[in-house]
C-alpha cells in the first residue's frame, strides 16, 4: 500500500498532531559487543547502557553513534542496522502509524537525540520503562503503550527540530496569519462543506487574493490541501476510532460511500475497507 503525500504540515504542531503510533512490540535487548540488529519498520530505540552505531540503508545512508541516555527514531522507509560498539542494553519499540502518515515523508531516515536523559528526564524514564509484548496481557495495554510511544517520539522529534538538526524552515512555516487561520479552520472541521468563498471569508480576503496567497504560502490550491486534510482524517477515523466506511464518509461530508471510496483510493492507493481491516 502506498501513501501519497501531496502536502506537508505547515508547523511543527501540525506535523506532530498527524503522528500517532500503535506499538507492535517493545522489548529490552542486551547486546554483546559486535552484536547486530535490523529494523524494517518505524522504530524508536532508547540506549539504557553502552554504545551503539545505527546506520540507515536508504539512498542517502547515514551512520551515527549513540550512547547511554540517547534516543533514536527511524520512520521505516528503509531498513536500519544497529551494531553494538560495546556491551549495550537498548529498548526497542517497533511501531505502526495510526491514521494519516503524510508527516513521515518529511522526516529523515534517522532522528537522534543525544542526552535525552538530561534534556527531559521524565520522557527518558518513560522510554526506559517501555516493554510492551506482542500479545497484550491486560486490557488497555495496546492503548497505553501506543500513547507512551506517541509521546516519546513526539518529544524526540521536537528536540531534534529545536537542536538545529532540522533543515532550514522545517517544516515550512506559514507566515501569513490570515492563511494560518484558514488552515486552522480546515484542520478543526475537515467535514465542513468548505467552498473557496467560505475559506476566503475565514481569512478575510477576496477569493482571488486568498487563492494566490494560499498557494504562495502552502504550495498548492486550497481544494487540494483540503482533500488531503480530509483523507488524513479519514485514515484516523477508520483506524484509530474504528468508524465504518459509511460513518467516515458522512463525517467528512461525502454524499455517497462510492464517492468517498474513490477519493480515498486516489489519495492512498487502497480502498477504505482494506485500510480499516489492516489497521485493526
Amino acid at each position: 500500500m502506498t501513501i501519497t503525500a501531496l502536502t506537508s504540515p505547515a508547523t511543527l504542531d501540525e506535523l506532530l498532531s498527524t503522528l500517532e503510533w500503535h506499538v507492535d512490540e517493545s522489548r529490552r535487548d542486551a547486546l554483546a559487543a559486535g552484536a547486530t540488529l535490523r529494523f524494517a519498520k518505524p522504530t524508536f530505540l532508547y540506549v539504557i547502557g553502552g554504545s551503539v552505531r545505527v546506520r540507515s540503508t536508504g539512498p542517502q545512508a547515514v551512520s551515527l553513534s549513540f550512547a547511554t541516555g540517547d534516543v533514536v527514531f527511524t520512520p521505516g522507509r528503509h531498513p536500519v542496522d544497529l551494531s553494538a560498539d560495546s556491551a549495550a542494553e537498548v529498548v526497542v519499540s517497533e511501531l505502526r502509524p495510526v491514521g494519516g502518515s503524510r508527516a513521515l515523508d518529511l522526516l529523515p531516515e534517522l532522528i537522534g537525540v543525544n542526552r535525552l536523559a538530561e534534556l527531559d528526564p521524565a520522557i527518558a524514564l518513560l522510554a526506559s520503562r517501555m516493554g510492551c509484548p506482542a500479545q497484550p496481557g491486560r486490557a488497555g495495554d495496546n492503548v497505553i503503550c501506543g500513547r507512551m510511544a506517541t509521546t516519546i517520539v513526539s518529544v524526540a522529534i521536537r528536540a531534534w527540530a529545536e537542536g538545529d538538526c532540522a533543515p532550514a524552515n522545517w517544516p515550512a512555516p506559514v507566515e501569513d496569519p490570515f492563511v494560518a487561520r484558514v488552515l486552522d479552520a480546515m484542520h478543526g472541521d475537515p467535514g465542513h462543506p468548505w467552498t473557496v468563498g467560505d475559506l476566503a471569508a475565514v481569512g478575510a480576503m477576496s477569493r482571488t487574493i486568498f487563492a494566490e496567497r494560499f498557494r504562495r504560502q502552502v504550495g498548492q490550491s486550497p481544494a487540494s490541501y483540503l482533500a488531503q486534510v480530509r483523507m488524513d482524517a479519514a485514515m484516523s477515523y477508520l483506524s484509530r476510532d474504528g468508524l465504518t466506511v459509511s460513518e467516515t464518509a458522512r463525517m467528512l461530508g461525502y454524499e455517497s460511500d462510492a464517492g468517498f471510496s474513490r477519493a480515498f483510493r486516489r489519495h492512498t492507493g487502497s480502498a477504505p475497507s482494506v485500510w480499516r481491516q489492516r489497521a485493526s
